[in-house]
């Protein structure tokens, strides 16, 4: 492993350590990071709008780690299971077993992590929603909106699978 992506566990593990001294000795004072949701933030942002997500994160495992340059890029599957525990509302999880981008783990995992939830998986459903599943989903949305599964007494939770048609 080279020393930037060696540097690049690192940081990703103090994170993950919620070892915020840690990562500030890792990180320069010209570090940007760029992410789906945030285009080339400096350090000084980072720590106000990254960090504090650092509370909710339970796991990374790295996909990808290439080092560009001075740069190195990151793709990587986080586990946020705190602050899911915590929700309290009745909630329908809808995933594709063939979804490309998330594994069909990933909704099986959001399932488990909130009280009072639904599964619904699509047999051979992608990503998106596809016109294939239309009547599948409108029978889980129908069945959930009927009795959507949640007492917040009990912490009841309830599932379901669809099947492909």
């Amino acid at each position: 492993m080279t020393d930037l992506r060696d540097m690049a566990h690192r940081c990703y593990h103090a994170y993950l350590d919620k070892d915020r001294a840690a990562i500030e000795a890792l990180i320069a004072e010209d570090f940007h990071f760029s992410s789906p949701l945030d285009n080339r933030i400096d350090r000084k942002t980072y720590f106000e709008r990254c960090w504090p997500s650092s509370e909710t994160i339970s796991d990374f495992r790295f996909i990808r780690l290439v080092e560009h340059g001075h740069q190195v890029f990151v793709t990587y599957e986080g586990l946020w299971r705190g602050l899911l525990r915590t929700m309290r509302v009745p909630l329908l999880v809808l995933h594709g077993t063939a979804d490309p981008i998330f594994p069909s783990q990933h909704g099986a995992l959001l399932a488990e992590s909130v009280t009072g939830v639904r599964f619904a998986k699509l047999e051979g459903g992608g990503h998106e929603l596809h016109s294939r599943h239309w009547d599948r989903i409108i029978e889980a949305i129908a069945a959930h909106a009927a009795n959507p599964g949640h007492s917040a007494k009990t912490g009841m939770q309830t599932a379901f699978e669809t099947g492909a048609k």
